[in-house]
């Protein structure tokens, strides 16, 4: 199906799953998920994540859109899918991170080199400062220091997990420069639940770490991320 957005003609590729959108192999032959379609900025995809509720399976759908951050120009940001609740944003880790990890926002005493320009400014937590001020999970994976990735900061998403978690308890980020997520807060006092960003909706979601046909997998959950602990806990 083709259609017009932002005055250019795109194509809507209709449903894909997650694994086939972001998952590292996602353009192995011989993967299940493989997807390796050729895309032009303005193309449409429906994104679909389904999980067990209640032995019922239910599906999240979200409406994402590949976008030329240079419109052509030189290669800065890059071509990215974007939607509701994602960003592109700048890498400020120096080992860079993997899709599936959960970043933070670092403490800054001065802007970072070379510049992230208006883009925010993440990286894996790696102390407990850091890991109460969580912001999203990487959908892509990012080199190092002064790349941009995409990093969604709100809705369901798969994340890694360093602990068994439960429904009951809200997730946070560890804060061992891990990218993962766990139920047990960086810091108990002074503030109450300080660093809460969501709660696990399926408790086990494996995230795929490897580009073979037959991957890799680490521990992951699917996590509804709902914004800061000071509005939503």
């Amino acid at each position: 199906m083709s259609y017009t957005f932002n005055n250019t003609g795109g194509t809507n590729h209709g449903i894909k799953t997650y694994n086939q959108i972001f998952a590292m192999n996602r353009t192995t032959a011989g993967a299940s998920n493989y997807w390796n379609p050729t895309l032009v900025s303005g193309d449409t995809v429906l994104c679909k994540i389904t999980y067990n509720h209640n032995n019922t399976n239910i599906s999240n759908y979200k409406l994402l859109t590949w976008y030329d951050f240079d419109q052509g120009g030189s290669v800065v940001y890059g071509a990215h899918w974007i939607g509701t609740g994602i960003y592109l944003c700048y890498c400020n880790d120096a080992n860079g991170w993997d899709i599936g990890e959960f970043v933070c926002m670092p403490l800054l005493e001065e802007e970072p080199t070379p510049s992230p320009g208006a883009r925010p400014i993440v990286e894996i937590a790696s102390t407990s400062d850091e890991a109460r001020t969580p912001m999203g999970v990487a959908l892509e994976p990012a080199d190092g220091k002064g790349s941009f990735a995409t990093v969604a900061l709100a809705g369901a998403w798969p994340i890694k997990r360093s602990v068994t978690l439960t429904r009951q308890q809200a997730i946070y980020s560890t804060s061992n420069s891990s990218g993962e997520v766990t139920n047990v807060a960086p810091v108990v006092t002074p503030q109450y639940k300080a660093g809460a960003m969501g709660k696990a909706i399926d408790l086990d979601y494996d995230i795929i770490t490897s580009t073979a046909a037959t991957p890799t997998t680490a521990n992951g959950a699917l996590i509804c991320i709902w914004g800061t602990a000071a509005e939503s806990y």
